[in-house]
C-alpha cells in the first residue's frame, strides 16, 4: 500500500526535525541536575515519541502521505516499525541498532542519576 502523496522530502524533514527535538528533550531531562521529580515516564514518552517521528519520517519520504500515516498507523510503534521493515529491511537493521544503542543510553543515564540520588539520600 502506497500513496500518491508520498515522497515529500519537506514533510519527512519536518518529522525528522521533530524527532530530534524530542530526543534532545529526553537527553536534557535525563541529564538535568535537579532530579527530585519522578522523570521515568516522561523520559520514556519523549524517547518513544522521537522514535515514532523518526519512523514516520522514513515512511513519509518513501510511501505515505501524512494523512495516511496518522489514520492508518496513529501512534502504533509496532505497526510503523513493521511497515518500514517490510519495505526496507536493510534500513531497519540500522534503525534497530540505533534504537537499541540510544534507548540503552537514555536508560543507563536514568539509572545512573537514580543511583546518585539514592546515594545522596533521596527517596521516592
Amino acid at each position: 500500500m502506497t500513496d500518491e502523496n508520498a515522497g515529500s522530502k519537506g514533510a519527512a524533514i519536518g518529522f525528522n526535525t521533530m524527532a530530534e527535538s524530542f530526543r534532545d528533550a529526553a537527553i536534557t531531562l535525563r541529564d538535568a541536575p535537579d532530579q527530585s521529580a519522578r522523570v521515568s515516564a516522561p523520559l520514556d514518552y519523549l524517547a518513544a515519541h522521537a522514535l515514532e517521528l523518526s519512523l514516520k519520517a522514513q515512511l513519509r519520504m518513501r510511501l505515505f502521505s501524512e494523512e495516511t500515516l496518522n489514520k492508518v498507523f496513529g501512534h502504533d510503534l509496532l505497526k510503523l516499525y513493521d511497515e518500514l521493515e517490510l519495505h526496507d529491511p536493510e534500513l531497519m537493521k540500522s534503525v534497530t541498532k540505533w534504537v537499541r544503542s540510544n534507548w540503552k543510553t537514555l536508560l543507563r543515564g536514568q539509572r545512573r542519576h537514580r543511583r546518585t540520588l539514592q546515594a545522596d539520600g533521596y527517596r521516592r
